[in-house]
């Protein structure tokens, strides 16, 4: 059995916690914040840098992320099935601007060989965040994307895009509006009350089998199966629906 080296066990534990808070990435500039290392465009979650600048937004679109246990691979195949698959791709690294890809501060370093989506900032897009919620959002062309910050990265998401111009709606405040005066409209982004009742269902239906124990006694077998049956079918339930959370259905 190989050694665990702590080295890797360290950069792999700051990693995920960095990852859940939503801490800086070190690549960052006044230039181009480098706001997340995955997003959602559509119902289809990206691994891959989400670049920040003054003109546009880079999503880069690594790879699908999945799970990679059996369980949470078949819990996403059922997903598959029930909900419907959406999303957007981007084009070509080499199709950013080459004034941007040679500045000084752009975070990558080398080329690229993923799709890039490329929402300019002269499209008018409404940046959109809800307080409570961790991650913000927004419209392209017809197609919803978010961009998630951790628990206490949402902030400095915030201060970028309100220095460098972008419109957005935060936790109800409105700033950088496209036209003096009139208040800015929110993009039309999807409410997940599918995936939100699935998760109220699947609790109750994995608690239901208690009642037993409160009704009058029934045949133990039948109870024992029906109880069974509802642990299993609420779990598998509570599982897909958080799945489905995560995809923003």
């Amino acid at each position: 059995m190989a050694p665990i080296r702590l080295s890797n066990f360290a950069a792999s534990t700051a990693g995920a916690v960095g990852k859940l808070l939503g801490t800086n990435d070190s690549r960052s500039s006044p230039d181009f914040l480098v706001a997340a290392n995955e997003s959602r465009v559509g119902t289809v979650c990206w691994v891959g840098d989400v670049i920040i600048s003054k003109n546009a937004i880079y999503i880069f679109q690594e790879k699908e992320l999945r799970s990679d246990n059996p369980l949470g691979v078949f819990i996403e195949l059922l997903a598959d099935l029930l909900f419907k698959r959406t999303t957007l791709r981007g084009g070509a690294y080499d199709d950013i601007p080459q004034d941007v890809r040679n500045h000084p501060a752009w975070p990558k370093r080398k080329s690229v060989s993923c799709p890039v989506l490329v929402v300019p900032q002269n499209t008018r897009a409404v940046m959109h965040h809800v307080k409570g919620t961790l991650s913000v959002r927004s419209v392209h062309g017809q197609t919803e994307f978010a961009i998630p910050h951790g628990r206490f990265g949402g902030d400095r998401i915030k201060a970028f895009l309100q220095a460098n111009g972008w419109p957005m709606i935060w936790d109800g405040e409105q700033f950088n509006s496209t036209s003096p005066g009139e208040p800015l409209v929110a993009p039309p982004l999807r409410k997940p009350y599918v995936s939100y009742s699935m998760i109220a269902g699947g609790f109750f239906l994995a608690i239901a089998p208690m009642l037993f124990y409160v009704l009058p006694p029934i045949d133990r077998d039948l109870s024992s199966t029906l109880s069974l049956t509802g642990l299993i079918g609420g779990l598998l339930l509570l599982m897909i629906g958080w799945i489905g959370s995560l995809r923003g259905v």
